[in-house]
Formats: structure tokens, C-alpha cells, sequence
């Protein structure tokens, strides 16, 4: 598979969880996942016991984290998501940062709506939008 392929396919490892946060509560913190050497796919997460971190705060730990699994050479591609404003701080989306260790970067975002149910919230999605990525996990 090609970078762009696995980092695909980790984004589609982590979505899920987002929109399932996000029917459920409404809301998500930034969480991350990481593509291992043998292709397994491990949710990773930062929590230090404060129940309402800030999601800057959250972020830079995953990254982190992410830096030094890179690092040490035991991951192949890094997805961190965390929930974002967009069209001047109006549309809400969630934004997954995609990073390879063969020099592929990108942040795709998936602008969307919550309508409000009773049990369980509805995610309406829009036109996904894709940006050059920032390459901060691995070392090129």
C-alpha cells in the first residue's frame, strides 16, 4: 500500500470513534490513533486527570506521544482528531492531521451539523476538504 492508502485507512480507524462521540455526546476531546510496523491500527489517548482539559493542551500531549513512538521506529503513521471551527469560526468539523513516516502529510476535514434527538444525535456531513499536512511526528 502506498502512504496516502495507509494513512486512509487509519483515518477511517478513527473516524468512527469521533462521529460515535459526537452522537452520543455531542462533543469529543482530541484523541489520536497510530499505524503500527505490522499494519494494526491502536487508538492512543492523553489523559492526566483533569476532566475538562483544554483540547491545545490534549493535542500537544498526542503529539508527543506520537513523536516518540516515531522516534523510537515503532509506527508507521500517526492521525490525530480533534473537533475545529471553519468558514470563519461558524461550521463545526472534525479535523484528522494524517502524517506518514514516508513524507506524506495531510489534515482532512469533515465540516458537519448536529441535529439534537433524544437518545442519540444525527452527524449530517458536508463537502470533506483536505489541506497540506504540517509534518511535526516524524523526521524526514
Amino acid at each position: 500500500m502506498t502512504p496516502k492508502e495507509e494513512c486512509e485507512e487509519l483515518m477511517n480507524g478513527i473516524l468512527p470513534f469521533t462521529i460515535n462521540c459526537l452522537e452520543k455526546y455531542g462533543e469529543f476531546f482530541p484523541c489520536g490513533a497510530v499505524m503500527r510496523n505490522d499494519k494494526t491500527i491502536t487508538l492512543t489517548a492523553s489523559y492526566d486527570g483533569d476532566e475538562k482539559p483544554e483540547s491545545k493542551d490534549v493535542i500537544v500531549k498526542l503529539e508527543n506521544i506520537h513523536r516518540k513512538l516515531a522516534n523510537d521506529g515503532e509506527i508507521i503513521a500517526s492521525a490525530i482528531a480533534y473537533d475545529t471551527k471553519i468558514n470563519n469560526q461558524i461550521e463545526d468539523a472534525i479535523t484528522i492531521s494524517l502524517e506518514h513516516k514516508d513524507n506524506y502529510s495531510v489534515k482532512v476535514v469533515f465540516p458537519y451539523k448536529i441535529k439534537k434527538k433524544l437518545f442519540k444525535n444525527k452527524i449530517d456531513f458536508y463537502d470533506t476538504l483536505a489541506n497540506e499536512g504540517s509534518n511535526n511526528i516524524f523526521k524526514y
